[in-house]
């Protein structure tokens, strides 16, 4: 089934409603537990993370905290961090350690501010792309208004002359 798309207004509207303001600076994952430093203008951000409100909680957040409560992991690793919904899931002062790769560099200060907002974990930011070929340089791609399609991989659509 495919999701109904949202308009702008809807957006800040839904966004007003849940925070008294269209520009937060942060939001928050797992229902409340967990703070995430975020750019209100990212369109992602937007609709994935501001809409919903503080107290929303995504499936793979739900997964990721049972995971590590259950099988209490030595190690947790978030390939593509963004701003940290997954990387910031865990419970609080879990014993796992966490590592998160992010190549966007516009993502960094966000990532370094909800990590000092959620001190209680062993956390580590790589700040390189993962690629399945070993020490060859890499391009990454930014995409400025949707943080999610940043990639390695080159926007095929843009390239060909589509949207």
């Amino acid at each position: 089934m495919k999701k109904k798309k949202i308009s702008k207004a809807e957006l800040e509207a839904a966004i007003q409603k849940h925070y008294n303001t269209t520009s937060p600076h942060f939001t928050a994952i797992c229902t409340g537990l967990r703070r995430l430093a975020i750019n209100p203008g990212d369109r992602r951000v937007q609709t994935q993370l501001l809409c919903h409100g503080v107290r929303h909680i995504t499936k793979i957040q739900t997964l990721i905290y049972t995971f590590i409560v259950k099988f209490q992991p030595a190690l947790f690793v978030d390939v593509g961090v963004n701003y940290g919904e997954c990387f910031f899931s865990p419970p609080y002062f879990c014993s796992t350690k966490i590592v998160g790769f992010e190549a966007n560099p516009g993502l960094y200060p966000f990532i370094e501010r909800s990590m000092a907002y959620n001190d209680d974990l062993d956390m580590r930011l790589v700040r390189n792309a993962v690629s399945d070929v070993a020490g060859q340089p890499l391009t990454f791609f930014v995409d400025k208004n949707w943080s999610g399609k940043s990639s390695a991989v080159p926007d095929l659509k843009s390239q060909q002359g589509g949207d």
